[in-house]
């Protein structure tokens, strides 16, 4: 394989996938529990972004705003 084919495999998708909305860094369709990100309004697993449920709980628990890593990565790159 080459650099292209394999760039191609990272972002194939079988048709019954491509047929639903993907989500979260996985890029799967819609399963489980996700986080939604104030600011980019995208939504992810909080294992793929590394954290336990019991942590994402606490974003519906107590009512705290979430950010995605981006979003976390662009909002203390600009407040530098």
């Amino acid at each position: 394989l080459d650099e292209s084919q394999v760039d191609d495999l990272k972002t194939w998708m079988c048709l019954s996938c491509q047929e639903k909305e993907v989500y979260c860094v996985c890029k799967k369709p819609y399963e489980g529990f996700y986080l939604g990100c104030e600011s980019c309004e995208g939504w992810f697993h909080p294992t793929c972004i590394g954290m336990t449920d019991q942590e994402a709980a606490k974003y519906d628990d107590e009512n705290e705003t979430f950010l995605c890593p981006s979003c976390q990565s662009s909002s203390s790159s600009s407040s530098s």
